[in-house]
């Protein structure tokens, strides 16, 4: 595979090192770093092909799914910055959360209909080089911050016991973190 382009840090796709996990009923999910640099939020992520974004649940939520740890406390991350809703990567502009761009996915076509709402957020995300095993970061990366998670389940995974945070999306749209690093 060819280089990550358009960012500070260059390295081969084939040095960034992300744990792959295998959660209850055969999902399965990474663990991503990202927020401040001397405390990161690591939560795991569902992998998911079919999604256009990454999101996580952030603290402040109504309704929340269970979850095994902490949500996102964005309002708390210095490094945390809205998404203008005049930002390219904010489209279709449905509606603007506290004057930045909203957020709305919907997963399912079975009801009840599992969807996130919120809004969309940069922040910088941490990979390791599995070479040097040093961290590097990758600085406002576009991510979703799920504030209303409507009948979001992970197969088993739910309940107290639930580690899945939110989704990784790769599938590729310009929002997802696939495409905004251009891992060729």
């Amino acid at each position: 595979m060819s280089r990550i382009h358009n960012h500070k840090n260059k390295f081969a796709l084939n040095d960034i090192k992300s744990p792959l996990l295998r959660a209850k009923g055969n999902l399965f999910v990474t663990q991503l770093s990202f927020g401040e640099v001397d405390d990161p939020y690591s939560p795991y992520l569902l992998l998911d092909i079919g999604s256009e974004m990454t999101w996580v649940q952030c603290e402040g939520c109504d309704p929340c799914f269970q979850i095994n740890g902490k949500n996102f406390d964005y309002k708390k991350s210095s490094s945390f910055k809205r998404v203008s809703e005049n930002d390219e990567l904010c489209y279709p502009l449905e509606f603007t959360y506290e004057g930045s761009c909203g957020l709305t996915l919907d997963y399912g076509i079975i009801p009840p209909f599992p969807s996130v709402k919120g809004l969309m957020g940069r922040e910088n995300f941490y990979f390791k080089n599995s070479r040097t095993s040093d961290r590097e970061v990758y600085q406002g990366l576009v991510f979703g911050c799920g504030l209303v998670n409507e009948n979001i389940h992970f197969g088993v995974n739910n309940g107290p016991e639930n580690i899945i945070a939110g989704v990784y999306g790769l599938n590729g749209d310009p929002r997802s973190l696939f495409e905004e690093t251009q891992f060729d």
